[in-house]
């Protein structure tokens, strides 16, 4: 079985620790335990493997499909995986072997290759923070070593509640995706791992793209709120996320948005290589504000640029404070200019919640809530 646990210097530590606890016993093997714990962890680490290879069986075979481990088997050439973050995105203490990702280095008919393998016994295979994170790095060592990426997908998607984190990864892989395009004259190989940047930005684009279609979808529904009380109902504010023309319905499931990621990024790819620049995928997304059915950009008044402007920033906030109990501050800088009376009264006089710093330089629009700090010449002057 390729597993880092069955290496023969792991193999010993087990070894020790067993022969020690059958010479000493149970309570002198305690204590040597205390004076030694790497090689307990070493020992609940190896249990742990073997548990979850056990585990990892019973829910495969019974489906009749093969274990991640057991794929890497056939794939590689005998004896050659060296398997990388083995326990990364595990707990040895909380009873966890690792993440639902397999990622090492092997070899295929005597070539090295770089090889990650999806874990379906664990979390269904699905995507997130660890594994992205262990993919990333092997991706990083085969650029360095200039070898090709081998990736063996058996997955229920990705955890949408890590779509934070996705953004993150997806950024590195976009960055790391642009320098290959650029170095592609100059080093020719490095095209070779370029179909595994592209499944990975399509598996990390459509968490991306569903989390944000989410988040427009509330974003939208707090900003209409805002701006419907700051017009005085005389305006209806609305939010359309944009992304990807293949992407049909951004609040399909992360696999149907992979596929159409991976759609868009065929018909891009030869564009790409001419261009040297990564012309697919979620960063390129926008969404498109539109007042009383007018687009905003184009037909929008300065006045009513500033109330959607306004209005976003507190949907924001309102947002924020969802999602951490907490209401953040909120600075407004200078927004008072281009505003009618009523809009300027809202700012003012409405705003409420939490901690709200105004910054103008019209004396008469100053309010009786709060304090008036003015500042002359670089002077803070005394509140009022």
């Amino acid at each position: 079985m390729t597993d880092i646990i069955a290496s023969p210097a792991v193999k010993e530590a087990v070894k020790v620790v067993m022969e020690q606890q059958e010479r000493l016993g149970d309570e002198a093997a305690a204590e040597a335990r205390e004076s030694q714990p790497i090689r307990t962890s070493v020992l609940r680490a190896a249990q742990l493997a073997a548990e979850a290879e056990d585990h990892a069986r019973g829910r495969q075979h019974v489906k009749g499909k093969l274990t991640a481990r057991e794929r890497l088997d056939l794939l590689l050439d005998t004896g050659s995986f060296e398997e990388i973050g083995r326990f990364r995105g595990g707990d040895i203490n909380g009873g966890r072997a690792g993440s639902a990702v397999i990622t090492g280095f092997g070899e295929v008919f005597g070539r090295k290759v770089a090889v990650y393998a999806q874990d379906f016994s664990v979390k269904g295979g699905t995507l997130g923070v660890a594994e992205g994170r262990k993919i990333c790095h092997l991706m990083d060592k085969a650029l360095d070593l200039k070898v090709p990426i081998i990736a063996l997908i058996d997955s229920g998607g990705a955890r949408i509640q890590e779509g934070v984190a996705a953004l993150t990864e997806y950024g590195r892989l976009l960055d790391q995706k642009s320098a290959l395009l650029r170095e592609r004259y100059d080093n020719p190989s490095l095209l070779q791992v370029l179909p595994e940047y592209d499944l990975r930005m399509a598996q990390t684009g459509a968490l991306v793209i569903s989390y944000r279609a989410r988040y427009v979808k509330a974003l939208a529904q707090e900003a209409a709120r805002y701006h419907r009380e700051f017009s005085g109902d005389s305006e209806t504010l609305e939010l359309t996320y944009r992304t990807v023309s293949t992407v049909t319905d951004p609040f399909a499931p992360p696999e149907t948005l992979c596929a159409q990621l991976q759609e868009h990024q065929r018909s891009h790819a030869r564009a790409e290589l001419e261009s040297a620049q990564c012309l697919s995928g979620p960063h390129k997304d926008d969404f498109e504000a539109v007042i009383n059915g007018l687009p905003v950009a184009q037909f929008a008044s300065q006045g009513q640029t500033r109330t959607a402007v306004i209005s976003l920033k507190l949907a924001e906030r309102a947002l924020l404070r969802q999602g951490t109990g907490e209401t953040p501050v909120l600075l407004l800088d200078d927004v008072l200019s281009e505003l009618d009376a009523g809009r300027q009264d809202f700012v003012l006089n409405q705003l409420r919640e939490g901690q709200v710093f105004i910054t103008c330089c019209e004396t008469d629009r100053l309010t009786s809530l709060g304090q008036v700090l003015s500042i002359r010449s670089g002077t803070i002057g005394g509140a009022q």
